[in-house]
């Protein structure tokens, strides 16, 4: 910090210019100082002082030792001695008035960054006066006009006894770090920007502070008899990161002792009977948790090292573009959280903030030789009034876990009104963006290989059978890997999902079934009651709800360019573009995992009806125009890191493209897939007769159509198992299966007809 104590006494001068002389009405060239004064001699020698120089004797024991004809000369030179202790005694009694309100203050706050301050302060103030008590008592037996100077050492002792007993309580009781730091909740909101004008304690002493708060500039000669390094801890000021918060995962998925199927089996379950915090509180449990502190904000004081270097990268930045030396902008609040610095400033006529923004970005990611050496520093602007704000992304990567969100928002979760929450992520500020899936319908992750596609789409699906049981939301999921897909284990573990496909000219098949399934049952449902859309069909009749039905749908890229042939493709097209037009009034719904959008993957009359679209990790301006439909300028991010997303949501910012960190279920495949095989065993307890029902080779129900799901559910029936054994549900890597198809069973080779369907039924209702 010692490169920056000019450059803060400068900006302490630039903000709080001072309004007079030092002591108002004082001449302080007239003062008496060091050798000027004594010439040649010593000032305690007791001899006369030579124009205007006074015996220290007279002023001490108030006997005039001089001869009758000096009595003029030292009457004359008192008067600016007199001006001069009046000035200090001035100041002593602002000094004590600014402590005085100080200690108000801190009351009135009631912080405690306040009461600590307070502390301090009072510890070094009390061993100031101590020490200038404990000279003036050994300084009594020669100068018998002092009286009772003890009284001042004693005063000195009970303010370091009054800061001590601060500084403990707070360490004891309030579990405070050791630098002053503000958390508070990030809004997308301008905070309101600090003043700094006022005459506080701070602009008083700010060289004080320099010493006593800042244990990197303090020097321990200045303060003898205090170990200054063993009393770090307690005294020192300077920024550093807050501790990392203990998390106790012993007992979630991915430890070594975590057994899903014997978590399955801890769980207290009564059949059919369940309520949202419930299962909040269930699965929460086994999630774990990675950054438990991913919201909290950090607020630097000017003080700080940080403050000082960002300070001058702005105005080193304004100079380079042209800016005069008085117009230079000014750093006066900043913030820090997981992805960014937030530096408020004051605003400078002529110049593009974009222009300053970028080059302090550029400064901050070189070392002191000029080498880059983060090229995922970036930064973005907004403005407001008469100041301006950068956001300088640090380009650091992390893992922000369900659970840790889960912690945050557990309000929103427990809302019952909201029937299928679901998060999103967080935003650069550490905001949850969340929404209600009900009204959501379908969604497209857009995305290259390993940018973070697949976990997000774990978690989607995690998401959605956590607080959905299988009788309201169905899944259906085609990946042309097969065994290899991320989506493979966790059909084999979750009621929910009805079949999963591996085989691409098998798919168009299934979707014919599956369409003919729906008319027959859901369309039909909503014409007799009268009704246009599953929703209003699900309240009107509570106990009977029809599902949701999500079709996923991974590697369609190479699905479309690779696996279907023309005609097939084109089918597989047409099916998609039903489902995000009128298919979706009756509960069906797709979730997209493209490498990119165009047209020989997906239409472009589809994709954009889609009402929920994300683009991954992707730093094509092109490709991230095509995927959300904006420009940089429009979105002025750069998705650097695995899981950054630009998002477009109606439910989201008001529809706007929106920069999201995707969250995670864990730090591992084999945690994801403990977590599924513990939520398909909750809703197996819950639920007992969803493992006794017949599916065929489509995953529809007895193999007919015509009676709805809710009924046959009800009904028992004798075990079929038309999938592997139990013993390939646990996760083994090393295990290779010839078996592409989870539900193939003795029908894998049916051939599967033409559906003849007759829409005009459809027309009608539409």
């Amino acid at each position: 910090m010692d490169d920056y104590d000019n450059a803060r006494a400068e900006r302490d001068f630039r903000l709080n210019p001072p309004q007079s002389s030092p002591i108002d009405g004082d001449d302080w060239d007239s003062l008496p100082t060091g050798s000027s004064s004594v010439g040649s001699e010593n000032s305690f020698s007791g001899s006369n002082y030579n124009n205007g120089n006074f015996n220290i004797n007279s002023v001490l024991n108030g006997n005039d030792s001089q001869s009758q004809n000096n009595t003029q000369i030292q009457q004359q030179s008192l008067t600016p001695e007199f001006d001069a202790m009046w000035g200090a005694a001035k100041t002593a009694f602002h000094v004590v008035s600014v402590v005085c309100r100080e200690f108000g203050r801190s009351f009135m706050n009631n912080t405690k960054s306040d009461w600590r301050k307070l502390g301090k302060r009072a510890f070094v103030f009390g061993g100031c006066t101590a020490g200038i008590g404990l000279f003036f008592t050994l300084l009594k037996p020669f100068v018998p006009s002092i009286r009772e100077p003890w009284w001042l050492g004693i005063g000195g002792l009970l303010a370091v006894i009054v800061g001590l007993v601060l500084i403990m309580f707070i360490e004891v009781d309030g579990n405070e770090v050791t630098q002053d730091v503000v958390e508070t909740p990030v809004t997308n909101e301008n905070p309101a920007i600090n003043s700094y004008n006022s005459q506080d304690i701070d602009d008083m002493f700010a060289g004080l502070d320099d010493e006593v708060e800042d244990s990197d500039t303090s020097d321990s000669s200045d303060y003898d008899g205090i170990d200054w390094d063993s009393m770090s801890d307690e005294f020192a000021d300077d920024f550093s990161e807050p501790e990392e918060e203990y998390v106790d995962n012993s007992n979630c998925a991915g430890s070594d002792g975590f057994d899903a199927e014997k978590a399955v089996e801890g769980v207290v379950a009564e059949k059919g009977i369940w309520t949202r915090q419930y299962l909040f509180e269930t699965f929460k449990g086994i999630l774990p948790s990675l950054n438990p502190g991913y919201a909290r904000t950090t607020e630097l004081d000017y003080n700080d090292s940080e403050f000082m270097m960002f300070s001058e990268y702005i105005r080193t930045a304004a100079r380079q573009y042209g800016c005069k030396e008085e117009n230079l902008p000014d750093l006066m609040r900043m913030t820090k959280n997981l992805f960014l610095y937030r530096l408020e400033c004051t605003r400078s006529p002529g110049l593009k903030e974009e222009d300053i923004a970028n080059e302090v970005a550029n400064m901050y990611s070189r070392d002191e030789n000029g080498k880059v050496v983060n090229e995922k520093t970036y930064a973005t602007t907004d403005s407001s009034g008469d100041t301006f704000v950068i956001n300088l992304f640090t380009g650091e990567n992390c893992m922000v876990s369900l659970k840790d969100i889960y912690n945050t928002i557990p309000d929103y979760i427990l809302n019952t009104d909201v029937k299928m929450p679901y998060v999103w992520g967080i935003n650069e500020f550490g905001d949850v963006l969340k929404c209600d899936l009900e009204g959501c319908e379908s969604m497209l992750f857009c995305g290259e290989t390993r940018c973070g596609k697949s976990w997000k789409g774990q978690s989607v699906l995690a998401q959605i059978c956590m607080f959905s049981s299988p009788k309201e939301v169905e899944f259906y999921i085609f990946d042309p890997k097969g065994m290899q897909s991320d989506y493979y284990y966790p059909s084999k573990y979750l009621p929910h999902v009805r079949f999963f496909c591996g085989e691409p000219k098998k798919m168009v098949g299934y979707l014919d079934r599956l369409f003919k399934y729906v008319e027959d049952t859901t369309g039909k449902a909503l014409k007799e009651a009268g009704l246009l859309n599953i929703a209003d069909y699900n309240k009107k009749f509570p106990m009977n709800k029809l599902p949701y039905r999500y079709i996923l749908v991974d590697e369609l890229m190479t699905l479309m360019t690779k696996e279907l042939d023309k005609d097939d493709g084109n089918k597989f097209q047409d099916y998609l573009s039903s489902i995000v037009s009128k298919y979706a009034y009756f509960g069906i719904r797709v979730i997209l995992f493209p490498h990119r959008i165009v047209n020989d993957v997906i239409r472009k009359n589809t994709y954009t009806l889609i009402s929920s679209r994300a683009v991954v990790r992707q730093l094509s301006e092109d490709e991230v125009k095509a995927s959300i439909g904006v420009t940089r300028k429009q979105f002025p991010y750069h998705l650097c890191n695995k899981g950054d997303m630009g998002i477009v949501s109606r439910d989201i910012n008001n529809g706007k493209a929106t920069f999201c960190h995707a969250e995670v279920l864990s730090g591992s495949n084999n945690a994801n897939f403990e977590i599924f095989e513990f939520i398909g065993g909750v809703w197996k307890r819950l639920i007992p007769e969803i493992e006794n029902i017949e599916f065929d080779d489509t995953g529809l129900v007895g193999g007919s159509i015509g009676i709805p799901v809710a009924v046959r559910l009800a009904e028992k029936r004798e075990v079929i198992d038309h999938t592997a054994g139990k013993e390939s549900y646990k996760y083994n890597p090393k295990k290779q299966d010839d078996e592409d198809d989870v539900f193939a069973g003795e029908n894998s080779d049916l051939v599967l007809p033409e559906p003849d369907v007759d829409e005009s039924w459809l027309n009608d209702i539409l």
